[in-house]
């Protein structure tokens, strides 16, 4: 098994070892979902093994990352493109408009405290040109390479550090990071890593893990996802520092966190049925707060919906592996801690 090198950092990385593992005795052109996708490892395992593989997640930069991995794209075709993008920068007007972000003085607000003057010029004349890019298949690579200058543990073009463990801190209030320089190395870095000989592109969207719309019954023969680790990891958090240059207001991505496994509970049929067992099977249950208590079963319940989709969608004798996550450690080293079931 060669090394798979992420192009994006991403909090919380499934190990690449466990869709090899769970991959590796299956058929020839099986059919794989990972309806959590994060940052894309079982798309790209599958599709590099010759499966058909679906991703879903409903984190718009989860998206852009999966795709961005197993892009088709040629190389020397992205890097001609991203050297007109900044050719055009050197001569576009300061006044272009950005309406997400123009017309919404809380985004605007948020740019201007985490970024620094030089680098919200270069990002929003970079955002411009690669959101009214005319080929969705380099836009996509270009939005990664814009993002992962921001997506940082350390210095990048905003005023924060640690933004890649979804744990952004302002640390500086002046920045001399070159914006333009670095997205040149950053494509380049992208392009090499991207289209290794996949045998299958696989097919990746929008969706959410608890109402897969989009799968037939009975279409799928192996599932391999890692849930999100309910408040261990906020995703969100960081992301959304790139996701503000790519077309996103806080309040587009506030109702997209709202949406996520595991926030506040709101009622549903099921959930008096499982709140019931859980008090019952987990008799350490009700010693929690009431607040944390919510959270536990708000959880289960997600996690029971998502469940019965994946009984609904796998082939008779199907499986699943699903990385359950152990607070004994800690997600952000990217290693799973707790087991596969």
């Amino acid at each position: 098994m060669s090394k798979l090198l992420p192009i994006h950092p991403f909090p919380a990385r499934m190990a690449p070892e466990i869709a090899y593992e769970a991959i590796k005795n299956l058929p020839a052109g099986s059919t794989v979902l990972d309806p959590m996708l994060g940052s894309g490892t079982t798309a790209k395992i599958a599709s590099l093994n010759g499966h058909r593989c679906i991703g879903f997640d409903i984190d718009p930069l989860s998206i852009l990352i999966s795709k961005a991995w197993s892009s088709c794209v040629p190389q020397q075709q992205v890097i001609k493109s991203m050297y007109k993008t900044l050719e055009s920068t050197v001569n576009l007007k300061k006044d272009i408009h950005l309406p997400w972000i123009d017309d919404d003085l809380e985004t605007k607000r948020f740019i201007d405290y985490w970024f620094a003057p030089q680098q919200r010029d270069d990002l929003r004349k970079l955002s411009y040109l690669i959101t009214n890019h005319s080929d969705p298949g380099i836009q996509i690579i270009l939005k990664v390479a814009l993002s992962k200058l921001i997506i940082t543990k350390d210095k990048g073009a905003s005023l924060a550090r640690d933004v890649s463990h979804g744990k952004p801190h302002k640390v500086r209030s002046e920045n001399d990071y070159n914006v333009i320089d670095n997205f040149e190395k950053v494509v380049t870095h992208i392009t090499k890593k991207a289209n290794v000989n996949a045998a299958i592109a696989p097919q990746i969207g929008l969706c959410d893990a608890r109402r897969l719309a989009d799968v037939d019954n009975d279409l799928v023969d192996l599932i391999i996802t890692s849930p999100p680790y309910l408040h261990a990891v906020e995703y969100m958090r960081g992301h959304k520092l790139s996701l503000v240059w790519l077309g996103y207001s806080l309040k587009d991505l506030r109702k997209i966190k709202e949406s996520t496994i595991g926030t506040p509970i709101r009622p549903t049929e099921d959930a008096d049925i499982l709140k019931t067992r859980l008090l019952h099977e987990v008799g350490e249950l009700h010693q929690l707060p009431l607040i944390k208590q919510k959270h536990v079963l708000k959880y289960a319940v997600d996690l029971y919906a998502t469940v019965k989709e994946f009984h609904r969608v796998l082939k008779q004798g199907g499986k699943a592996t699903v990385v359950i996550f152990s607070p004994a450690g800690s997600p952000a080293s990217g290693v799973p801690l707790g087991g596969v079931v």
